[in-house]
């Protein structure tokens, strides 16, 4: 084989075990979520089953919320200094 030809043989290879590794890691993840919501949310606030996609944009929305430095006081504080 060329050389080139390994070359892109091998990046697509990288490129596909790092994004199954990713979408593995998501579903690891996700999976407990969406097996609590629809064990306990349907039943006590009366909102639908949610699939396992939802569950892991759900998941993802909290981590961005949790992780960002957003100041929640400042919004809701309008006094002006």
């Amino acid at each position: 084989m060329d050389n080139w030809l390994v070359k892109i043989f091998t990046y697509v290879a990288a490129l596909s075990i790092v994004f199954g590794g990713v979408i593995l890691f998501c579903a690891i993840v996700s999976l407990p979520f969406w097996l609590m919501w629809n064990w306990l949310i349907p039943t006590i606030f009366g909102l639908p089953e949610i699939t396992w996609l939802q569950a892991f944009g759900l998941w993802t929305f909290l981590v961005l919320i949790r992780s960002s430095n957003f100041k929640y006081k400042d919004v809701f504080n309008n006094t002006k200094s």
